[in-house]
């Protein structure tokens, strides 16, 4: 089933499809050819996603509130869809729609998915039945094509646009073969230098597309060379802050899974979205995780959170959030997972100290490395949270650092010495260890999570540190009967200490 509109019919309205053509539970798609040629807006429905080969499509990401329309704009170059509650959508503008048709055709597909349009939003069983599946949609499309200005109007290159900060937008980054479109007027060609990469237009004078991860790159560094004299072309369409652009070029330029998965976590902390639960619904699929969507109210972040924690370890995966967000704190029920920030309307902040915080400024900043060889973990009953480490540990001391140094590691800011408190070489310093927070003077548990190594991106100076680990510095919690993080730490030196480390196992969290 599906439907087919003549776009001049709907053209400044309020478009309300007959429900009685659409098929709840059901894949849907524009077909690009009849919306450029034949001026209609043709919706067909598949039982299952189509096949690459014999009907490729190409799917759309953007942020729901994207940019404002131009003043000039006049109401018959858009049009509005229903959502749940008697609410419109923003509006859907008729030339942002056809260029990305014209951008999949260009790219070999005919149909295209955008989910006001694919998705039934005033169906509640439809939006469930779709985001299960979101992660699959955009894992076997043809090219993602995102659109950072949204479906209002076109981004230029040097305006900015929040399309990195939301929250569903990160799975819908991962295909390889994805595209950002934005307005342009300089035509097709080579990008030459550190961020190299092709330019091709779309509709001539206009607007063209670049690959994702390139543009990335370029807008790491602050500039596009551009033309003969390679004149940098300022770029600020992924945002003013660089953190959330590193965090992705570190999932996009993953070279093992761990190196991926701990930048999803941390690109995902840097996101956010409307429902707290979607934070957790919108990355499970990367974890090849699938969670029944419908059991959690809006709210329900953390039941959400520990489902997919006790999945991924129940796949035999690695707790890959562990040390993610070294500044952030944890979730208060779950104290192995890093808290997610507060979503206020469109106010979106940590509180600390009762001051409100970007994300960037808690989590850290410049984190370009990740954890191999990362401690194995287990959760015996899903939702509880509990997680039961695998791992060297030794109980230590911490005090005042005898170190003249005041240097800033990725992440941490607090330097401390460390003494062993048992075993063979109890009474040795180590150190310093650089910790996330400054801990008052006392006994606590070290725990080695995995050795840690640097991405080495592209765009990037970083180069490995060897021998350097990540520390989980731990206290004993009466009241919960098991192991509290109370900070990350690192040191330079424990690949060497650790050696005769005992292996134990630590219960972390309630």
């Amino acid at each position: 089933m599906g439907y087919s509109v003549p776009i001049d019919a709907i053209a400044g309205t309020d478009f309300r499809p007959n429900p009685d053509f659409l098929t709840p539970g059901r894949f849907r798609f524009i077909v690009c050819s009849d919306f450029i040629s034949k001026r209609r807006l043709r919706v067909v429905e598949y039982k299952t996603l189509p096949n690459k080969d014999s009907a490729p499509y190409a799917a759309v990401s953007y942020p729901w509130n994207g940019l404002k329309a131009c003043g000039c704009s006049q109401p018959s170059q858009f049009f509005q869809l229903p959502l749940e509650g008697g609410q419109l959508s923003d509006r859907i503008s008729i030339a942002v729609l056809q260029t990305a048709c014209r951008a999949a055709r260009q790219l070999g597909a005919d149909l295209l998915w955008i989910d006001q349009i694919c998705i039934v939003q005033t169906d509640a069983y439809d939006k469930e039945w779709q985001i299960a599946r979101m992660f699959a949609l955009y894992e076997r499309c043809k090219a993602s094509l995102v659109l950072p200005g949204g479906l209002q109007r076109l981004a230029a290159p040097d305006e900015s646009t929040n399309w990195i900060e939301r929250s569903w937008t990160l799975q819908e980054a991962m295909p390889k073969a994805t595209y950002t479109i934005f307005r342009w007027r300089l035509g097709s060609g080579e990008a030459r230098g550190l961020t190299a990469g092709r330019i091709d237009e779309i509709e001539e004078g206009e607007t063209a597309m670049m690959e994702l991860g390139k543009m990335l790159q370029a807008a790491f560094v602050g500039g596009l060379p551009w033309g003969d004299d390679r004149q940098s072309i300022r770029l600020k369409i992924f945002g003013p802050n660089r953190d959330p652009i590193l965090a992705l070029m570190g999932v996009k330029e993953a070279r093992s899974t761990e190196m991926r998965d701990m930048a999803v976590w941390r690109s995902a902390l840097l996101r956010t979205c409307s429902q707290p639960r979607d934070t957790i619904l919108s990355i499970m699929g990367i974890f090849g995780v699938t969670l029944d969507v419908g059991s959690y109210e809006k709210d329900d972040r953390e039941k959400a959170a520990a489902d997919l924690a006790f999945e991924i370890l129940k796949n035999r995966r690695r707790p890959s959030w562990l040390g993610a967000a070294p500044g952030c704190g944890n979730m208060p029920n779950m104290c192995s997972m890093p808290s997610f920030p507060v979503v206020d309307g469109r106010d979106v902040y940590y509180s600390v100290d009762g001051q409100k915080k970007k994300a960037w400024d808690v989590i850290g900043t410049g984190l370009t490395w990740f954890v191999k060889e990362a401690a194995k973990a287990t959760m015996e009953t899903r939702g509880s949270g509990r997680l039961h480490l695998t791992a060297k540990t030794l109980r230590i001391k911490l005090g005042a650092s005898r170190s003249s140094s005041t240097s800033y590691w990725e992440g941490f800011g607090f330097e401390a010495a460390m003494v062993l408190d048992e075993g063979a070489e109890r009474g040795r310093a180590v150190g310093p260890i650089h910790l996330s927070r400054s801990l008052l003077q006392g006994d606590y548990q070290a725990l080695v999570v995995g050795l840690i190594e640097h991405f080495q991106l592209p765009a990037t100076a970083a180069r490995a540190q060897g021998g350097a680990a990540l520390l989980m510095i731990l206290r004993w919690n009466y009241a919960m009967k098991g192991w509290e993080p109370l900070t990350y730490g690192t040191l330079g030196s424990v690949e060497d200490v650790a050696r005769s480390w005992p292996k134990c196992i630590h219960a972390i969290g309630c």
